[in-house]
């Protein structure tokens, strides 16, 4: 087929899916709701674990269409400005490409009583028209608190509206908006990884984790409940699935729909990954157990039946991945996910196999586990693991989708003569190069690592083959602070069309600042391809969570990051791109 009519092909493959998507039926608590045919796009911790880049083949070209549906897909190429389908060219819709100046000052945050999101976790952010101007009603942020809630006092689940707000000129006025504030307690469990939404922003899924359980919860919030992250409310209607179907959640009600997962063991590294379009959610519980739950969003939350559950490993999991194939239909193609014995693992989710090639990318050695799930690169059909230490030094491992070793990275010394608790090494980003370079990739991989010679952080570079394989050693690398032990977030990147600047943010749990308790975020500007040696700066208590970024917009107030502190004050925080103010 010529490159001419495969991308005609390709287009109309998705125009059939975007047109197809509004059918299906949406339900909450329930069977029988009416159909939502708005869809927004969900940005959660997902966004940055299954990546696509502009293709370079056919293959890789038939791949992105048949997930262009997905809201992962889209937020790619739309953040970086590039055509899923079409080959050997740089062009395609711009996330919310609006030119002129950000005018922003001084952003804002909201206390969040005695919670805050897990570590390493993230908060979800909802935007509610992507072609649009930011809504100051519509789009709202969700923080998932690692505390038990109590109704008419500490909330679990926090939601944020009149997001783009702040002193100076901004689009929503002078404060946010707490949006809702639940307290969900079905088994007096904290919520320890990170939230998902659905296609419609009106529904919220997590995990409620002890020692001994582990729920799923689908939360439908309605506005104005709750006025405070310490005044919160328990949702109208309750209902648990164990004991049977729910029934019709009311309109302008909430509604939560809760499901055991595993009756004996909780969840504390695992966040729910779903697939949108078959409406399949996969979680992973710590005695190695993975699940599949089908209806998660348009039907009834239900455990699947046998070959599900799969036991992966004997370790804790970490959040499961899903790559996607097949042409003019996406079709899941395999699971991938770690655990804290060091070792990634790919799942059939056809059959319910493990396969039999695993990755060791850590190991059984001090600070050698996988605490988080790996990147997967759904077009170049790669995938990137980390881990503190493999018995040599902290790494990144390149592996294909058979979980074949290609390149291993060293980043720094082994954690092994740090005293406990070790450093973790979380997950990497890559800058915008990587995603619209045509052919072989002329982009980086950052990651945060530790030194040579001690635990202090540093931030490493790694370029790319023109086969898509990492070049080791690191082409670069920066120490962030002189501090040992201080623990870097997982990495988050954002082009800017509007500025054409690239920046990487990433947050530091202490070396920085005079706080109480020490912490900062930080924001380096990667367009030239290399580590600069200035950066934007916050200071936070205790460092951050996780990091989710939203817009390109000049709007003010618009552009911005979210994640909540983890130090003395715990408190969602929003802060502007370029300044981090």
């Amino acid at each position: 087929m010529s490159d001419k009519r495969f991308a005609q092909f390709a287009r109309l493959w998705v125009m059939l899916l975007f047109a197809a998507a509004p059918l299906l039926p949406t339900v909450v608590c329930a069977q029988n709701q009416p159909q939502r045919a708005h869809e927004g796009m969900p940005i959660d911790w997902t966004s940055h674990h299954l990546l696509f880049t502009a293709p370079s083949s056919d293959e890789a070209a038939a791949r992105n269409a048949a997930a262009a549906g997905d809201p992962r897909a889209r937020y790619s190429s739309q953040v970086h400005g590039f055509s899923l389908t079409a080959r050997n060219a740089r062009y395609g819709h711009t996330h919310r490409r609006r030119r002129g100046k950000a005018k922003s000052q001084v952003d804002w945050s909201v206390s969040l009583g005695t919670g805050n999101v897990a570590p390493a976790m993230s908060p979800a952010k909802f935007t509610f028209d992507i072609n649009a101007t930011p809504s100051c009603t519509n789009d709202y942020v969700v923080f998932a608190l690692n505390v038990p809630g109590t109704p008419g006092g500490q909330a679990n689940v926090v939601g944020i509206n009149n997001l783009y707000s702040g002193s100076g000129t901004s689009l929503c006025g002078a404060s946010p908006t707490i949006l809702f504030s639940y307290a969900i307690n079905r088994v007096a469990g904290s919520i320890l990884t990170s939230p998902i939404l659905s296609l419609d922003g009106t529904k919220v899924a997590f995990v409620e984790s002890t020692t001994t359980a582990a729920v799923l919860h689908v939360l439908t919030w309605h506005a104005g409940e709750g006025t405070s992250a310490t005044s919160s409310v328990a949702p109208t209607n309750s209902c648990n699935l164990d004991l049977g179907p729910c029934s019709t959640c009311p309109s302008n009600a909430s509604c939560d729909a809760s499901l055991t997962i595993n009756p004996t063991i909780g969840s504390t590294l695992s966040s729910p990954f779903v697939d949108y379009h078959a409406d399949f959610l996969y979680v992973g519980t710590d005695d190695g157990t993975l699940y599949k739950i089908t209806g998660i969003f348009y039907g009834t939350p239900t455990l699947a039946a046998s070959p599900w559950p799969v036991l992966v490993s004997a370790g804790v999991l970490t959040s499961p991945v899903v790559r996607f194939g097949g042409f003019g239909n996406q079709t899941e193609e395999a699971i991938y996910l770690g655990d804290d014995t060091g070792n990634l693992f790919m799942v059939d989710p056809s059959l319910g196999t493990v396969s039999s090639t695993s990755t060791p990318v850590g190991g059984g050695f001090p600070g050698g586990g996988v605490v988080d799930s790996p990147i997967v690169d759904n077009t170049n059909n790669v995938i990137f693991g980390f881990s503190a230490n493999d018995g040599t030094s902290a790494v990144v491992v390149e592996e294909d989708t058979s979980l074949n070793e290609v390149a291993r990275g060293a980043i720094g010394t082994a954690v092994a003569s740090l005293a406990n608790p070790p450093v973790n090494v979380h997950l990497g980003m890559f800058d915008n190069n990587y995603f619209t370079s045509v052919g072989p990739p002329t982009g980086s991989l950052y990651v945060c690592g530790v030194s040579n010679a001690n635990t202090n952080p540093v931030l490493y570079q790694f370029n790319f083959t023109a086969s898509t394989t990492m070049t080791t050693p690191a082409a670069a690398s920066k120490t962030l602070v002189a501090t040992a032990g201080a623990e870097c977030s997982p990495l988050t990147e954002i082009f800017n069309t509007n500025t054409s600047t690239d920046r990487l943010f990433v947050g530091l749990l202490g070396g920085c600042g005079s706080l109480p308790s020490p912490g900062c975020v930080r924001s380096y500007d990667v367009t030239a391809g290399t580590i600069p040696a200035t950066f934007a700066v916050a200071n936070e208590s205790g460092g951050t969570s996780g990091i989710v970024v939203d817009n390109v917009s000049p709007a003010g107030q618009a552009s911005s990051i979210y994640f909540s502190t983890l130090g003395t004050s715990k408190r969602a925080v929003k802060l502007t791109q370029a300044q981090l103010h």
